[in-house]
């Protein structure tokens, strides 16, 4: 049986290599791929710390035994100009478990994380984007942790988006 995650803490530069590896196990897990043992995406290594570094940039961890087994990553909604519904939003930018974790509440927790960063902020709402189409399985996992979609779609990087939100003033 796998122990309970005993830590959530910020990220450290040291963490680039297994958040790197744990999107890629997460990516895979969810295409039915085999789940890579290192990192094959070499931009993902070069992409990642200059997003950690970004103005107003959080990152959360999860760790069991340190081991990382879940991080997101984001910032506020403005610095990013193409985000519809973005004005006093924080942004979720990245949020994967590694799939031995799926189902553990982990993902839930790192989001009550992300939303307490934003209230105390004094931001109105928690936003990000999800794949379209065929990702139920996220698109449930947001809406049982309150976001909405909003309705607003993008197209990023070759992929078909939606947005949903948590609305952080009721």
């Amino acid at each position: 049986m796998i122990a309970e995650v005993t830590c959530f803490r910020s990220a450290t530069p040291e963490d680039v290599a297994a958040i790197a590896l744990l999107c890629e196990r997460a990516n895979a897990q969810r295409s039915g791929t085999p789940l890579p043992e290192v990192v094959q995406d070499e931009l993902a290594m070069q992409e990642l710390p200059g997003r950690m570094a970004q103005p107003d940039a959080w990152t959360r961890v999860a760790t069991n035994e340190g081991q990382l087994v879940g991080f997101s990553l984001g910032y506020p909604a403005e610095h990013d100009p193409t985000m519809p519904n973005a004005a006093n939003a924080e942004y979720v930018s990245l949020l994967m478990v590694e799939p031995e974790y799926w189902g553990r509440l982990i993902g839930s927790r790192l989001l009550r994380l992300a939303a307490g960063h934003a209230r105390n902020s004094k931001r109105d709402a928690v936003i990000l984007w999800t794949r379209e189409p065929d990702n139920a399985r996220a698109h449930a996992f947001y809406e049982h942790n309150g976001y909405t979609s909003t309705g607003d779609t993008r197209h990023k990087d070759g992929e078909l988006q939606r947005q949903y939100r948590l609305d952080l003033t009721k």
